[in-house]
């Protein structure tokens, strides 16, 4: 088996039909589709039912409702696939997807990244992570990858290939611990245990921003803690690697930087919430004074010095002006 696609899915009965369509037409003998319903409530199970039952490929997981990372890991426990494959149910993937992927794999890279596009949009922040091609150099790697977690890139799962003999040797799960940051923790936590990197600058997968349920567009009330308690499980990832001085040197330089990055995001978050001007400042102050309690994020160059002076020094009106005018260009 050369592909598992895992498919996790929660009441998407009016994307579902995108998402499958654009995957099965070209699915190759040696791939299997994992699609794991996760306590949908809509009609979506019945929908993959149908499915499952037209196409002998598809293995349907039923559970309860647990959470995306359960559902993900449900996934991960079947696959039988030499690369493991993520695609979110309201998403779709190029025409293409398959027969390059063959070609970027024959290499056997321990993962491949590959870019998306928004749909109807491009996205270019893939390609400012490095040279495409395969790495085999572990310090070189470190740069790569630290690059993709300041570009905000490392945690689209969807946009990469991994090898799950290096999953199951190390026994890496997505932690459900987690309801936001589950998916960057896990490529982390992947990328320090890898041999190989390549990157192609092929536009494979198809993110779709219409859901207005969708991760990006919903409120999230306790993104501030599930942020920090993401940042510190990477934090002990990192410390715990066995990797060279020079490249752990430069992962954390780039996970403080997402550090006091992530800051910015969730103070940016205030603006989807029906709050006046002080509720709004009080409630950066909250932040901020959370953001500046953790240890050992301390900036390590100017960049993340610069990102990291009003978080630090709590500057509440600069953060929430900031962010305000962020969320009116749609920035956020």
């Amino acid at each position: 088996m050369k592909y598992s696609v895992i498919i996790p899915v929660y009441n998407e009965r009016t994307a579902i039909h995108r998402c499958l369509d654009s995957v099965l037409p070209q699915l190759p003998e040696n791939a299997e589709v994992l699609l794991i319903d996760d306590g949908s409530t809509d009609g979506t199970v019945e929908i993959c039912r149908e499915y499952a039952a037209k196409f002998p490929c598809i293995t349907l997981v039923e559970k309860i409702n647990v959470g995306v990372s359960s559902a993900r890991n449900a996934g991960l426990d079947i696959a039988k696939g030499e690369y493991v494959l993520f695609v979110d149910a309201d998403d779709a993937v190029a025409s293409d997807y398959f027969d390059t992927l063959d070609t970027a794999l024959a290499d056997s890279p321990d993962m491949l990244m590959f870019d998306m596009r928004i749909m109807g949009k491009r996205d270019t922040r893939m390609r400012k992570c490095g040279r495409d091609g395969i790495c085999i150099d572990r310090e070189r790697m470190a740069t790569i990858i630290s690059k993709c977690l300041r570009r905000q890139v490392l945690n689209l799962i969807t946009t990469k290939a991994f090898r799950r003999e290096i999953i199951e040797k190390y026994g890496l799960r997505f932690d459900e611990r987690l309801d936001i940051g589950e998916d960057k923790a896990f490529a982390f936590a992947f990328s320090l245990k890898a041999e190989s990197v390549k990157k192609i600058r092929d536009e494979l997968y198809y993110l779709s921003v219409d859901d207005p349920n969708s991760l990006s567009r919903r409120k999230r009330d306790k993104l501030c803690e599930s942020v920090l308690t993401e940042h510190r499980i990477m934090s002990d990832m990192l410390r715990a690697a066995d990797i060279p001085e020079s490249g752990k040197r430069a992962y954390e330089k780039a996970l403080n930087y997402s550090f006091y990055r992530s800051a910015y995001t969730v103070v940016g978050e205030l603006n989807k919430f029906d709050l006046t001007k002080t509720e709004r400042r009080e409630k950066t102050r909250e932040i901020l004074e959370a953001f500046s309690r953790e240890e050992g994020f301390e900036p390590k160059d100017i960049r993340c010095a610069a990102l990291a002076c009003p978080v630090r020094n709590k500057k509440v009106r600069l953060m929430d002006g900031a962010m305000r005018r962020c969320s009116k260009r749609g920035r956020l």
